[in-house]
């Protein structure tokens, strides 16, 4: 079902006038799983990950996905869903991520929660992303995308043509931590993300 994702964003991207860039990194193998992170500035952000991604893997996402037309159907086969507001669907989305990886699948994770809305070039990332690399020790996979909220700005529903890109980072290893290194993986990897995030717009300006 990802393959047919990945070939449905390129269509999907070629018809809107949508060019996406994949700047990969030889340190993030194809057969090895990891807690891929992401910046969240647009809804096209989850079509740029499908289209970028090589590993085996499925994203975390919200409930409310399921509503949207055609995507919702995509979402469903490619994703682990969860109600936020929901404390049993929490819990059962973790019991849910924890099988994937027991199969060799890799998760993809929105750190900030939802869209970043603000000028800041990141939001303060939430717990669960690390929580889960840590319980079952995989390496959290940074990711960096760029432009796609000049593409499809969150408010309003009109996109525009152009370029956007994602940029796969090193590796962050999680080996031999525990609970007690949660804050400081979550801001070792909110740290490199921003770092990237900020040299681009320097080369961009």
């Amino acid at each position: 079902m990802l393959g047919y994702a990945h070939w449905w964003a390129k269509w999907w991207g070629f018809i809107c006038g949508i060019r996406m860039e994949v700047v990969r990194n030889p340190k993030v193998k194809k057969d090895e799983s990891y807690v891929f992170t992401g910046n969240h500035k647009s809804n096209l952000d989850a079509m740029l990950w499908v289209y970028s991604v090589d590993n085996l893997s499925k994203g975390l996402a919200k409930r409310e996905v399921l509503d949207f037309p055609v995507l919702g159907y995509l979402f469903k086969k490619t994703c682990v869903i969860v109600d936020r507001g929901d404390k049993d669907s929490r819990k059962n989305s973790y019991a849910l991520m924890k099988e994937e990886f027991s199969k060799g699948i890799s998760i993809f994770i929105f750190p900030e929660g939802t869209r970043n809305k603000t000028k800041l070039l990141l939001q303060p990332f939430r717990d669960g992303a690390f929580r889960i690399a840590i319980d079952l020790q995989k390496p959290i996979a940074p990711v960096v995308m760029l432009n796609t909220g000049a593409l499809i700005p969150n408010r309003g529903i009109l996109f525009k043509p152009g370029k956007v890109k994602c940029i796969f980072l090193d590796p962050i290893p999680t080996a031999g931590m525990t609970e007690a290194n949660l804050e400081e993986l979550k801001s070792k990897t909110f740290a490199v993300m921003e770092k990237v995030l900020a040299d681009e717009l320097k080369i961009k300006n």
